[in-house]
């Protein structure tokens, strides 16, 4: 369970600066009104944008690997199917004996590791990175609190955040056409 928990905070680590990146580069192609997108659509470019973010999804997924020590992505696969098959029957009496003490609830309301599966599978989705580019192009477009807002959630240890970034950018640039 403990994989699962580390694989899902890495990847929300990683989705926040790779969205901020991809919208950097390429919010304009998700500037469309609200009719426009209800008579149109999404475009074929922004389903390529998606395809790219995919990539980068993917190598953050390697990175992972290696710095949990596995050799290939199918041993992470694999460990991921083997807390799935055997967490299902152990949870189910976990959460019996939780039942029997009121001060359990919120041991009760932990995710399973289905949930975190599903989680992860559907921020990876091309619904869910569209409705964000969108929301952000929107967001910037209504007024400047949005930009206040996120300069207010920002760390103020930025040396740690400044190295981490240049490697993503490094990263990422690989996978981005300039």
């Amino acid at each position: 369970m403990e994989l699962l928990h580390n694989l899902l905070q890495f990847l929300l680590e990683q989705m926040n600066y790779n969205i901020e990146f991809i919208y950097n580069k390429y919010g304009d192609e998700f500037k469309q009104s609200s009719s426009d997108f209800d008579k149109k659509g999404e475009t074929p470019r922004q389903f390529e944008i998606y395809k790219k973010y995919e990539e980068i999804i993917e190598s953050d997924l390697q990175d992972f690997c290696k710095i949990n020590k596995y050799d290939r992505f199918e041993d992470l696969i694999l460990d991921i199917q083997h807390i799935l098959d055997t967490s299902s029957k152990d949870d189910i009496i976990e959460e019996l004996e939780l039942f029997e003490n009121e001060e359990n609830i919120f041991a009760i309301l932990e995710p399973s590791p289905d949930d975190i599966v599903n989680i992860i599978v559907d921020l990876s989705s091309y619904t869910t990175f569209s409705t964000i580019m969108r929301n952000k192009c929107s967001c910037e477009s209504s007024n400047s609190d949005c930009e206040s807002y996120e300069d207010s959630g920002k760390d103020t240890d930025s040396e740690s955040d400044e190295n981490n970034n240049s490697h993503n950018k490094l990263k990422i640039n690989n996978y981005i056409d300039e």
